[in-house]
């Protein structure tokens, strides 16, 4: 048996996760085989109740640290960024692989001190948002790609939800699956972001070297991916519905072969994207750019919603 740890119990993830892998199917058989969810501990302690019954959670573990030596991988799943770290820290210095829910951290030193210490230790850290598992997205990813080659490609847009105002750390809470999705689709050469807040909407221009995408954050019921070429325009709907089964195989895939990645750099940029756009809107829309992965330069560099000020009108693109 795969006996994982649940840490956090607040966010859908963590009762998603545990019946994936504790809840036998129609047929009787469990889909993730010896995969199972053995315990849990969350800060909410009505709510870990709820989910440790509902997902078939053994064991309620009065602090995370409980769980050392008690469970093969580690999954932590609070709604805020900010936190994750000090909860998948510990794991990772005793040689425990952890999937650490989006954003992967706020600060982007604290994405670098966990990536880290999962080196240091012999382990591994993924995790980020399931959306980069979207089938769909694997097809824009293939036409973006095609268009490219060709030299017809000119310009793309996403949407995906983000809010503002989240107490979870505002847009950093829901706007990492966004940028993972603009990242798994045109890659890691973002070099700059500047924004734009109209009645409460955030929308952010992504500039790559020679194109640009624009990613709406509005919240909308359908999330789709338009690539612009010079011969066609591709509009697809990004669909989600196994987005989380794929995630979790993922990661038990991981969990089985037990190899570091050769590069952290698919986890960490969306920290620093996160960054930039969060400065971009502090400052009034400002183009800023996007940290270089050694994070010794660039504005967007550790900002954090700690520091957030109030959001202002946004200057026109």
């Amino acid at each position: 048996m795969i006996r994982i740890g649940m840490v956090g119990s607040e966010s859908t993830h963590a009762l998603t996760f545990a019946r994936l892998a504790n809840l036998p199917g129609k047929n009787g058989c469990f889909p993730f085989g010896e995969a199972r969810v053995t315990e849990i501990w969350g800060g909410d302690g009505g709510r870990t109740r709820q989910v440790a019954r509902e997902g078939r959670i053994p064991r309620i573990a009065e602090k995370p640290e409980d769980m050392l030596g008690r469970v093969d991988a580690v999954m932590v799943v609070p709604r805020d960024g900010s936190l994750h770290k000090r909860y998948a820290l510990p794991f990772l210095r005793a040689g425990i692989p952890a999937w650490v829910d989006k954003p992967l951290a706020v600060r982007y030193s604290d994405a670098l001190e966990m990536v880290k210490a999962a080196r240091e230790h012999g382990t591994f850290l993924t995790g980020g948002s399931n959306v980069k598992f979207s089938r769909d997205v694997e097809a824009l990813r293939t036409s973006f790609g095609r268009m490219r080659k060709s030299g017809t490609f000119r310009s793309a847009a996403l949407n995906f939800p983000a809010d503002l105002q989240s107490p979870y750390g505002g847009l950093y809470f829901y706007a990492g699956h966004g940028a993972e999705m603009l990242t798994s689709i045109f890659g890691g050469g973002v070099r700059s972001v500047k924004t734009d807040v109209n009645g409460g909407t955030l929308i952010g221009l992504f500039r790559y070297p020679g194109f640009t995408v624009t990613v709406n954050f509005a919240d909308t019921p359908e999330y789709y991916g338009i690539l612009y070429a010079a011969d066609k325009t591709e509009a697809r709907s990004v669909d989600l519905s196994s987005i989380y089964q794929q995630g979790f195989a993922d990661f038990l895939k991981r969990l089985k072969e037990r190899k570091n990645p050769v590069s952290y750099e698919p986890l960490l940029l969306p920290v620093r994207l996160l960054n930039a756009l969060d400065a971009s809107v502090r400052r009034g829309g400002d183009e800023v750019p996007v940290a270089p992965a050694d994070g010794t330069s660039g504005d967007g560099e550790d900002s954090g919603h700690s520091e957030r000020k109030a959001v202002s009108p946004a200057r026109g693109f």
